[in-house]
């Protein structure tokens, strides 16, 4: 599983070289590695990427609004010479899913909570409906056959100095109670997320969903049991566009609804697997996560580390390695890394763990967000150490600085902090020297772009081919040195 001694004292001799010779001396490309990076074609990489985050937008996990962005991973794969590539499924039975569909058109959902009071699991069709003003909303209407649409509120956005967290308004509460006793077959919140301050880069708009309330006690005595998601601004945008002008109390929205809630997520992981040049056990992991979360296209987190991965695998078609590749994106990372530790998990099982070499995870490495101007590598080794403590760096990280010397990039700006909370941890805990890239905006690494798991973490507001550019050089390089001995 771990590198021999030999190993680990060429890790820390790689160390101590790219250290003493500074931080501005650059170091010469082989002409193979020339030639490597070369290869990688991100005019494609940034095709794949607006398929991802504008034609199928957000990726929840477990949703129907998930399965297009899996079918086209697996289909950029299966393109790649030499790549086996397998879907490994697996069910998460500690997080709830949902889906809504509307006039045939599948949206990302959230459902309640295992945890907090819901109004019942199950699928439910019907007749769309807005209601525009569920306070004033005669009490006695009958909504039985209809799916109630509403617009939720939320009252605070999460401030990266304050801390302080989005929460729903307590209308929404009123709202739901009062809609409950109706019997619609099932109700939809909608959350906009279209804030002045989200629009000037003030603050950081995370996800209300249905995971933050807990219904009051009013809603046990009407004994109901019908399905209770929430939808975001893109399944708004396209409401409001059916709307148009009208006020009436009750909307058509269209023919046809149908919801789902499930007290589990089922997902998949997608594996490409290239083949060492000679038999061998042991590989090397390149890995990302696809899914989002329920705010945001994913565009930087994590539409850029999935194009890149896939950029990587591309470029390696045709290089003879010593060791095999496994080339995944992981699904479920935004609810627990749980596709990351799915995988890891069988890996311990059938004692395939035994021949990891390393794990280089890509996660957010592409932001546009100009104070976004450190590269951090996470490394899992020592909770207690601070940034660029030698305690955190491993045969990985260590490997990867010299590849961002060969590029010849500034090591004033690449850092390295103690972080677990992406899927490099799930190897890590395998005792798997393991490695994440992204980037952060200041020299302490606790603070992402603004746009971090929101509505503009999109290609407009949240990309740069160049960042994209500047960190797929370093960890490609870095992950060829490794797999080929160079």
């Amino acid at each position: 599983m771990k590198r021999s001694v030999f190993g680990l004292l060429s890790a820390v001799m790689i160390l101590i070289f790219v250290l003493a010779t500074g931080a501005q001396a650059a170091l010469e490309l082989t002409e193979a590695e020339s030639a490597f990076l070369a290869t990688l074609d991100y005019a494609e990489a940034e095709k794949d990427l607006r398929v991802l985050v504008e034609e199928i937008g957000t990726r929840v996990a477990g949703t129907e609004a998930e399965k297009p962005a899996i079918a086209y991973i697996e289909g950029r794969l299966k393109e790649i010479p030499g790549l086996e590539v397998t879907l490994e499924d697996f069910v998460v039975n500690t997080t709830p899913s949902a889906d809504l569909i509307l006039d045939g058109k599948a949206y990302s959902a959230g459902a309640p909570d295992n945890n907090q009071y819901y109004l019942g699991w199950g699928s439910a069709e019907g007749e769309p409906i807005l209601i525009t003003d569920p306070a004033g909303l005669d009490p006695q209407t009958d909504l039985s056959g209809k799916i109630a649409f509403f617009l939720g509120n939320t009252r605070v956005a999460t401030n990266w100095e304050t801390k302080e967290k989005t929460v729903v308004h307590p209308a929404t509460y009123e709202a739901i109670t009062k809609l409950a006793a109706m019997k619609p077959e099932a109700i939809v919140v909608i959350f906009d997320f279209n804030t002045e301050e989200t629009e000037r880069y003030q603050l950081r708009v995370s996800r209300p969903s249905l995971t933050d309330l807990t219904l009051p006690d009013e809603i046990a005595a009407i004994g109901v049991d019908i399905p209770l998601i929430s939808v975001n601004r893109f399944a708004y945008e396209d409401i409001l566009a059916i709307v148009g002008e009208k006020t009436d109390a009750i909307v058509p929205l269209g023919t046809t609804a149908a919801v789902a809630t499930r007290p589990y997520t089922k997902t998949q992981n997608i594996i490409g697997l290239k083949k060492a040049a000679e038999p061998t056990d042991r590989t090397i992991y390149v890995t990302s996560h696809y899914d989002s979360v329920l705010a945001s296209p994913g565009a930087n987190d994590n539409g850029s580390g999935v194009v890149m991965m896939i950029a990587i695998a591309r470029a390696f078609a045709e290089v003879e390695t010593d060791y095999n590749i496994a080339f995944i994106a992981f699904g479920a990372e935004e609810i627990g890394l749980k596709g990351a530790r799915q995988y890891v998990s069988d890996l311990t099982s059938s004692g395939e763990i035994e021949n990891a070499v390393a794990n280089y995870n890509m996660d957010m490495i592409a932001t546009s967000q100009e104070d976004c101007q450190y590269i951090f590598m996470n490394s899992s080794v020592d909770k207690d150490a601070p940034v660029d403590s030698i305690k955190l760096e491993t045969y990985v990280t260590a490997i990867s600085r010299l590849a961002a010397k060969k590029v010849d990039f500034d090591l004033d700006y690449y850092h390295v902090i103690y972080d677990t909370t992406t899927d490099h941890y799930a190897f890590h805990e395998a005792g798997v020297p393991a490695v994440e890239y992204d980037w952060r905006a200041n020299l302490e690494g606790d603070a992402f772009e603004a746009y971090y798991h929101t509505y503009y973490d999109d290609i407009e507001h949240n990309f740069s081919l160049d960042r994209l550019k500047l960190q797929g050089d370093i960890i490609a390089l870095a992950i060829y040195m490794d797999a080929t001995g160079n």
